[in-house]
């Protein structure tokens, strides 16, 4: 069974700040925006901590109480989505 995540019940929280004051000026701009309404807030949630703020997928993951896979699929999910979100993204590495 899988413990409760204090990290992840506090991201919660802060997501639905977020979305209540989305369509508010926000010093991001229109680019948070543009997350918040063209992705699903995983994928949004994924792109605003991985790219914007440079976390890496494993602390993104624990901080939002969810699997690196997860966040991997969000971060595709933007990819397509808004292909100008993937500037900046961190390329992967050949096996």
């Amino acid at each position: 069974m899988s413990q409760p995540s204090p990290a992840a019940d506090v991201w919660e929280e802060l997501r639905y700040q977020v979305e209540l004051r989305v369509e508010e000026a926000s010093p991001g701009g229109p680019g948070v925006t543009a997350l918040y309404y063209g992705l699903p807030a995983t994928s949004a949630d994924s792109v605003l901590l991985c790219r914007r703020l440079g976390l890496q997928i494993d602390e993104a993951a624990e901080l939002m109480g969810l699997e690196p896979p997860a966040i991997e699929a969000g971060l595709g999910v933007a990819d397509r989505a808004l292909p100008r979100l993937a500037v900046g993204r961190r390329r992967r590495r050949n096996p």
